[in-house]
């Protein structure tokens, strides 16, 4: 990807600029800039010993350790939905052959 398909976007974090550049809508950018600022603020709020880089390593942990459960949590999903797909086949084959051995069966009277 270029310079070029990027978005220049500036955002503030307790009180500081920073630019990104990035692929993403400036939107959602500035949205995650939000969430950040509003985490690192709620720990110094909580804990007005905290500075802001000991909040915002807090917040990182916070937000790491969400995106890992969240993970697990799609890892399981996936899992079961394969387990479904997997059960789907087999039933669908299960199907199949009783079809046909119904249609067997109903040649087979046909004949008599």
């Amino acid at each position: 990807m270029s310079l070029s398909e990027r978005n220049k976007v500036k955002v503030r974090i307790c009180n500081q600029e920073y630019v990104f550049l990035s692929p993403a809508e400036p939107e959602h950018l500035q949205h995650l800039a939000r969430l950040v600022d509003e985490r690192i603020h709620e720990f110094m709020q909580r804990d007005s010993r905290l500075g802001i880089a000991q909040a915002a390593i807090m917040a990182a942990i916070t937000f790491a350790d969400s995106m890992l459960t969240t993970q697990e949590k799609a890892d399981q999903l996936q899992a079961q939905l394969e387990a479904m797909q997997s059960e789907q086949a087999n039933l669908e084959t299960q199907l199949k052959r009783a079809k046909a051995k119904a249609a067997k069966r109903a040649k087979r009277k046909g004949r008599r």
